[in-house]
């Protein structure tokens, strides 16, 4: 049997593993990083870039990553958000490195790709600086993004680093902004927004940490698979039983 008091006595640190997994990929939101991948499009007008990359001038990104110096230690390891978050988005480069959460973070982030896989489609010329439906409506055009960093989500991040408790506030600031922001720009799957994408890495990433806690093993990105448990009730039948509208209620 696994003693579970483990993850009780590192809430705080496994807590701090899933933000930094939810902030891993934040660059998206930088203005001129968001230009620089429509450069090879000729669908999209030159203005437009031009206006993204003039937004981008006005506010540092560097204002923003400062407050990503703060140090998780967990599992015997110990990284700061933003070397974590630079080096873990790079799939290919996470697993040559030394640090096992770099490496656990680049596996987490190269599965989580189920959600948004291209292959052969996948190339830049498709990108958009439209936010799709689901179903396929482009009806939003993004902005703001490292205006609404600065001004909701580092003070709400701030408050959650001094207190976890907080961490209820910082994800509801963090969902405001990630969903309307890109999960990837390339049509079709400019429908993923970075609220999906950084929901699929936090989850894979907090629960492969959660087990290397339990049972104290650090298992290699090509030994590390994940299983999805669902849960389900008849709720259709329990609400058909009901005798009361208080009931139903």
């Amino acid at each position: 049997m696994f003693d579970l008091t483990r993850l009780q006595e590192n809430r705080e640190a496994l807590l701090l593993a899933e933000v930094a997994a939810w902030l891993h990929d934040w660059q998206k939101c930088i203005d001129m990083a968001v230009a620089s991948h429509w450069q090879k499009n000729g669908f999209i007008e030159r203005t437009k870039i031009e206006n993204w990359k003039n937004r981008g001038k006005e506010l540092k990104p560097g204002d923003f990553s400062t407050i990503l110096e703060y140090n998780l230690t967990i599992c015997e390891n110990n990284i700061s958000f933003k070397e974590l978050g630079e080096q873990g988005r790079h799939p290919s480069k996470a697993e040559k490195s030394s640090d096992f959460l770099i490496r656990l973070l680049g596996k987490s982030h190269d599965i989580g790709h189920i959600e948004k896989e291209l292959e052969e489609n996948e190339n830049r010329e498709l990108a958009t600086d439209w936010l799709s439906t689901s179903f396929g409506y482009e009806n939003k055009q993004p902005e703001g993004f490292l205006e609404k960093l600065l001004k909701n989500i580092k003070p709400s991040l701030e408050s959650f680093l001094e207190n976890s408790n907080y961490i209820n506030k910082f994800l509801y600031e963090l969902k405001k902004l990630f969903q309307t922001a890109w999960g990837d720009t390339r049509r079709p799957i400019n429908e993923v927004t970075l609220w999906d994408w950084s929901s699929i890495v936090a989850a894979l990433y907090k629960a492969e940490l959660a087990r290397c806690l339990i049972t104290g093993e650090q298992r290699e990105p090509r030994q590390v698979a994940w299983r999805l448990l669902s849960v389900s009730t008849d709720g259709l039948s329990y609400l058909l039983g009901a005798n009361s509208i208080p009931d139903l209620l």
